[in-house]
């Protein structure tokens, strides 16, 4: 079995919100502002799809494939690379859900202002990993260090540092042990702990086995 990575683009957008769905359950932050609608699929799948979109336009999504398959996916952030503008149908489907889930929509709107004022680095230059899911058969593997290796990279060679923040005790340990990254804060939103990483300027790259 063959392990390659590339960016993800429109086109495996389908693929990608299979994959996402899936890992939604897995994840804290998400789980918490689902609330009530945590076990509503039609609207999980918006949320996926609301997640990768974006992502996937402005070439800021990284996909792991085995053979044919997706397998993971990772999304980052950075300052000079602004998510597009969704379009009128997408805005409006956007609207109606929200409408329809109000209590979701309000810890949504938290959850990104916590994001936007308090969570990320204070550190202009700094990529912010969102979104880090593997399939469950591929996690021992090495598909979450393929995936975050373009990332490293890319910040080594720019000289900037990549962090993330996780509700998830198993990942911050992952990270911390394999990507090199250090905590920088804890905080907690609602019943949720997240813990703040950040890895070194510039960061230790360590190269996947193969």
């Amino acid at each position: 079995m063959t392990l390659h990575t590339r960016n993800l683009r429109t086109a495996d957008l389908g693929e990608a919100v299979e994959l996402v769905i899936a890992a939604i359950p897995e994840i804290p932050l998400y789980t918490w502002a689902l609330g009530d609608s945590a076990d509503d699929p039609g609207v999980i799948d918006w949320l996926a799809r609301a997640l990768l979109r974006g992502h996937l336009a402005n070439g800021t999504a990284v996909g792991a494939f085995a053979d044919d398959s997706l397998v993971g996916v990772v999304t980052w952030a950075a300052a000079e690379r602004a998510t597009p503008p969704v379009d009128a149908d997408a805005a409006a489907h956007d609207v109606a859900v929200l409408k329809a889930h109000l209590d979701m929509a309000k810890r949504l709107a938290l959850t990104m202002q916590m994001e936007r004022e308090s969570l990320m680095h204070p550190d202009p230059e700094a990529v912010h990993v969102e979104i880090a899911a593997v399939r469950a058969d591929h996690r021992q593997r090495g598909a979450l260090m393929a995936l975050m290796l373009p990332i490293q990279t890319m910040c080594r060679d720019e000289n900037r540092r990549f962090t993330c923040v996780t509700g998830s005790a198993t990942l911050r340990r992952v990270f911390a042990a394999s990507l090199n990254m250090t905590e920088y804060r804890t905080t907690a939103i609602g019943d949720v702990p997240l813990y703040c990483l950040t890895s070194a300027v510039p960061p230790v790259v360590r190269p996947r086995n193969r």
